[in-house]
């Protein structure tokens, strides 16, 4: 009786992403493409590289959703449902309701770093195949980009500036998600991807999840929280960025916090956590932990606290502390993305910076000049010695396009696997 509510829920969630008044999402029916070819294949889901008639683009019942039918000469990414899963009806099931999911959460963010959905079915049928997910698709994935800087005879040093500034946008799209109390959950070098004028591109959100909900339920899954309960539950702190909330488990293991890989317990920190290995990774070009395994891992990392190599690196120190506090196993000393975006700024915009170990406002001053960087990210430019002007700036950088592509699925994770790979 639950399954059936739960999947008349998720179908009257697919009607609301039909709507042609939903945010401006085009409608499409799949005769509308041409498969030009597989992009990728995960757990649950088939991506494909299509092209979308041209004619059909008269059909568009809005501006918005014009433009969005109309991106990249109509060449797109197709998210669906594996076909192979027809036969099994739970998996079949669970693998619409992510995709519903997905595209629930996709709709509701708007960010130049951030995939954003282009269309959805005109009407989902009564098939849960029926329904799929249409973007842009961009040309490469962070992982595909660093396996290029390798090959590349730039130092890293000579490369830092690209990388803190891609980490930079990576951070600004993740606050985004923390700012509406999304929690993504699956960071990791294959989940980034790039436009052709190298923007960086968050995708694929099957795992991510919306945190919250009414206040009385709030307070009951504060009461009723327990570490060792295999069913959805949540504990909550007084800061909103540390509510622990107990979930399946999911996700790629050297990527994980603590929390989540021993006892299932994500917050909106843990994503800082995996973010700050991504970044680790972005600027050595090495994998972390690729010499474990799972059980070791979980030994030495979860249990142990080790991490990886900094001192051999010879890390600025704003990277290196940044690094540290970002993947603190105690949940209340992580940073936040807001401080990490603020610290970020500083190393991207090159500001004279003092070093200190709290960070979470951070004032840089010299002879003409004071920044003032924390959650309303001010800067104040001093005209000269008895004259201030005063302007705010958004933590998104300006420059970046309005739009955000698509790239291939990667599947469900690599909670376990033979070895850290």
């Amino acid at each position: 009786m639950a399954k059936q509510r739960g999947i008349r829920r998720w179908a009257r969630d697919s009607l609301r992403l039909t709507n042609p008044k939903n945010n401006g999402i085009a409608n499409f029916s799949r005769e509308e493409f041409t498969v030009l070819g597989v992009l990728g294949e995960g757990g649950f889901s088939t991506v494909y590289e299509v092209s979308h008639h041209a004619a059909s683009c008269n059909t568009v019942e809005s501006q918005e959703q014009r433009k969005n039918q109309e991106v990249q000469q109509c060449i797109y990414a197709m998210k669906v449902v594996r076909e192979d899963l027809q036969d099994c009806k739970e998996l079949m099931r669970k693998a619409y309701k992510d995709l519903v999911n997905e595209a629930k959460i996709m709709s509701k963010l708007d960010h130049p770093n951030i995939l954003r959905l282009r269309g959805v079915p005109k009407c989902p049928g009564k098939c849960y195949g029926d329904f799929f997910i249409v973007a842009d698709r961009l040309v490469c994935t962070l992982s595909e980009r660093i396996q290029k800087w390798k090959a590349m005879a730039q130092s890293q040093e000579q490369l830092f500036p690209l990388k803190a500034n891609y980490a930079f946008q990576l951070a600004t799209a993740l606050q985004h998600l923390h700012n509406h109390q999304i929690i993504y959950r699956d960071l990791k070098t294959e989940n980034i991807g790039f436009k052709a004028d190298d923007t960086v591109q968050l995708f694929d959100f099957g795992m991510a999840r919306q945190l919250g909900g009414s206040p009385r339920r709030r307070e009951w899954l504060r009461s009723s929280a327990s570490f060792d309960s295999d069913s959805d539950s949540s504990a909550f702190s007084s800061d909103s960025q540390e509510e622990v909330f107990k979930m399946t488990r999911c996700g790629t293991q050297r990527y994980m916090p603590r929390e989540a890989l021993l006892g299932g317990l994500y917050s909106l920190k843990s994503d800082c956590y995996s973010f700050a290995l991504v970044f680790w990774e972005m600027l050595t070009e090495t994998k972390p932990f690729h010499y474990m395994t799972p059980a070791v891992h979980k030994i030495l990392v979860c249990e142990k606290g080790e991490r990886p190599p900094l001192a051999k690196h010879s890390f600025p120190f704003e990277i290196e502390d940044l690094l540290k506090r970002a993947w603190e196993d105690d949940i209340s000393e992580r940073l936040t993305m807001t401080q990490i975006c603020d610290r970020l700024f500083l190393i991207v915009e090159d500001r004279p910076r003092k070093s200190s170990n709290n960070m979470t406002q951070d004032h840089c001053r010299n002879a003409n000049t004071r920044v003032t960087v924390g959650l309303s990210m001010a800067v104040e430019v001093a005209i000269d010695a008895e004259c201030t002007h005063e302007m705010s700036i958004e933590v998104t950088p300006t420059w970046l396009p309005s739009f955000v592509p698509f790239v291939p699925f990667d599947g469900v994770g690599e909670l376990i696997t033979p070895v850290i790979s």
